[in-house]
């Protein structure tokens, strides 16, 4: 069952309405629901909790929450959410319906807080801490999330995957949270990830449409200005 906690969210779901309403025995509409993808990338987004965890303990040695952390999430790897666009290519069910598919394993439901520790754990002399504590932080406006509110974040779930692994040929998640995460803490220590890269407005989605808008180089509809 949905509950749309933000117009993100909503138009997900408009979109899976109109797919479904066009499908027929010609057309087999996917769609895939992601958990929170996180993973090493070259166009890499920090705005997503384990990659901003991370990068936070690395270049400030503190794992700073911007809420009590009692959110539920579901995570998945980009490996495995690039290996489920291929097998849905090679895939050709023919129901003449539209197919949901929540994408990646049960066992990778985490609560924020317990995200956080596992950094934690994994980066030597790290700090657990909260944002409220980090008013000097230079990049704070990047990593405080404006959709949490007294230190609550209502946007919690815990999703089901059983169904993409009877039903998708061949899927099967190759990583889980903590193994994904120890790499992704190798990855980002061996490009030597430091603040002035953590802080570029760029690896943050909303910052940046919002630069964008401002210096009139996208519309309100976000087309490019040319």
């Amino acid at each position: 069952q949905t509950n749309p906690q933000t117009p993100y969210s909503v138009n997900k779901l408009q979109v899976e309405e109109g797919l479904a309403s066009i499908a027929d025995e010609n057309f087999t509409p996917i769609a895939l629901r992601f958990g929170t993808v996180y993973g090493s990338s070259p166009r890499i987004r920090f705005d997503v909790v384990i990659n901003m965890l991370c990068g936070l303990a690395l270049t400030t040695n503190k794992v700073t929450l911007n809420s009590n952390g009692k959110a539920w999430r579901p995570h998945l790897h980009i490996d495995d959410a690039c290996q489920s666009f291929r097998r849905c290519l090679d895939w050709n069910p023919n129901l003449g319906e539209l197919v949901i598919l929540n994408v990646g394993q049960n066992e990778d439901n985490y609560k924020v807080i317990d995200i956080a520790k596992i950094i934690h754990s994994n980066v030597e002399s790290s700090e657990l801490t909260y944002l409220d504590g980090m008013n000097d932080f230079d990049g704070s406006d990047l990593v405080k999330d404006r959709k949490i509110q007294d230190g609550v974040d209502t946007r919690s779930y815990k999703v089901l995957f059983d169904k993409i692994t009877k039903i998708l040929p061949g899927f099967e998640c190759k990583w889980t949270v903590e193994k994904g995460i120890k790499n992704l803490l190798r990855e980002l220590s061996k490009i030597g990830l430091d603040t002035n890269s953590f802080n570029k407005r760029e690896f943050y989605r909303l910052q940046q449409i919002e630069f964008l808008h401002n210096s009139q180089q996208i519309n309100d509809d976000l087309f490019w200005i040319k």
